[in-house]
């Protein structure tokens, strides 16, 4: 996922695509809202993903909070976070540092291709969405990379990774139109892996100050559809327009 200032929306929409596979997308009890113990990392592995950078901190703060989320899919209640399923943990969980940003995403491949797109910190959220008897997670990432061309720089990388590896489809949204990409915009569907159950949808925006905000669904195929990812970035998008002045530069 890398790329310039001049990539299209479109291209941004692919990025960071296989990051929920750390939210249990192999798991065929992800979206099961009976079962919610979890492995828990240990002390010493949870510090160190953990930041208590400014940056971070901020990051944080402006990702949505459960309540946010229910506005903004006209939800009946707030989702809860997601906690995991059986042995399987959520990913890193609120401000991280560049090694906990590389823990949401299914291989250690990935920190090789943030530092490459020049990123520090981060913050990441996980919440689970019920629909009925069974329901889907939903995941929200901010990465703070040095610029939005350091940014673009990973966006194609991962890209390249998600689409050759990942057999990803892209749905264009020329409607969405938010960050440094004003052409129109995209979804993108990842299938299940070998083994797994769940597909991942995914979409995200990158911004002029390098901050990054991928959002995406996982549960089984059909489950969450693109105007569910849709809704979700744009209330993100309205948040980080509120919250961009006291996110720090670095």
């Amino acid at each position: 996922m890398r790329h310039s200032l001049r990539m299209s929306s479109a291209v941004v929409g692919l990025s960071l695509a296989l990051v929920f596979a750390a939210c249990g997308s192999d798991d065929d009890d992800a979206a099961d809202t009976t079962t919610t113990s979890t492995t828990a990392p240990t002390t010493s592995t949870t510090a160190s993903l953990k930041s208590d950078s400014a940056v971070a901190v901020a990051l944080n703060t402006s990702l949505l909070t459960g309540a946010e989320l229910q506005a903004a899919l006209g939800l009946s209640a707030a989702p809860q976070p997601y906690t995991g399923t059986g042995a399987t943990p959520p990913p890193p969980q609120g401000a991280l540092s560049l090694d906990g940003v590389a823990k949401v995403f299914p291989s250690d491949a990935y920190k090789g291709l943030l530092e490459q797109g020049g990123a520090s910190v981060g913050a990441n959220v996980s919440y689970l969405v019920v629909s009925g008897t069974s329901g889907y997670v939903v995941n929200i990432l901010a990465i703070k990379f040095k610029d939005a061309a350091s940014g673009g720089t990973f966006v194609q990388s991962a890209t390249q990774v998600a689409t050759t590896f990942g057999f990803a489809k892209s749905n264009a949204h020329p409607e969405l139109k938010l960050g440094v990409a004003q052409t129109g915009g995209a979804v993108l569907v990842v299938p299940p892996g070998q083994g797994a159950t769940n597909e991942t949808v995914v979409t995200s925006a990158l911004y002029a100050d390098g901050i990054y905000y991928q959002v995406s669904g996982s549960a089984p195929p059909g489950t969450v559809k693109d105007d569910v990812v849709i809704k979700i970035i744009q209330a993100q998008d309205a948040k980080y327009q509120k919250n961009k002045a006291s996110i720090p530069a670095s």
